[in-house]
């Protein structure tokens, strides 16, 4: 019989922020605390306070890695080429709708409380770049279409999250691909 393992210092923190991330899609940043934390990664809240020390750490430590698994399950950039970019966007939607309710949470938290407002802009700085970059190696080197963009895809993220309809996220940027690509031949 296999002998069960403790995951490794680095797996066992991500797995905290894993479920930081979890405990604010789903009860609000109001809501994370170390105990909620431990509640839903199955661990002591004193594990919790170890790794991050700071309610601010945690939350810095979220933000990075809702950044790094958004960009890395739906890439903003070296997609292949204009016709595919942000064609997996509404499939990581689906699979992933705690990762961007996250996000919209920090940023309407962040209405409310200013000392959030760093984090979040540079959550959307990091997409915005990104966008950036891309339609610039299509040809379209225009800071106002890559914010219009971005915004568009952010908006059918947060529509996709909350109204759930995957299949209008898929049309809304096969649509908006077709409109950049008119652009970068203009």
């Amino acid at each position: 019989m296999p002998v069960a393992t403790e995951p490794s210092y680095g797996e066992g923190r991500q797995s905290l922020v894993d479920a930081a991330i979890t405990v604010v899609a789903e009860s609000g940043l109001r809501n994370l605390t170390y105990r909620s934390v431990a509640r839903r990664a199955r661990v002591s809240h004193a594990l919790v306070a170890h790794h991050f020390g700071s309610r601010d750490a945690l939350i810095e430590a979220a933000v990075e890695r809702a950044l790094e698994r958004s960009l890395a399950e739906a890439p903003l950039e070296d997609t292949g080429g204009l016709e595919r970019w942000g064609q997996s966007l509404a499939r990581s939607v689906a699979a992933n709708p705690d990762l961007h309710a996250f996000q919209f949470e920090m940023a309407l938290e962040a209405r409310r409380n200013p000392d959030l407002q760093p984090y979040v802009d540079h959550l959307y700085e990091a997409y915005r770049a990104a966008t950036r970059r891309e339609l610039r190696r299509h040809g379209i080197d225009d800071p106002a279409i890559a914010h219009l963009a971005f915004a568009a895809l952010d908006g059918m993220v947060f529509q996709q999250v909350v109204l759930g309809h995957e299949k209008r996220t898929r049309e809304g940027v096969r649509t908006l691909r077709r409109l950049l690509a008119r652009e970068a031949r203009i």
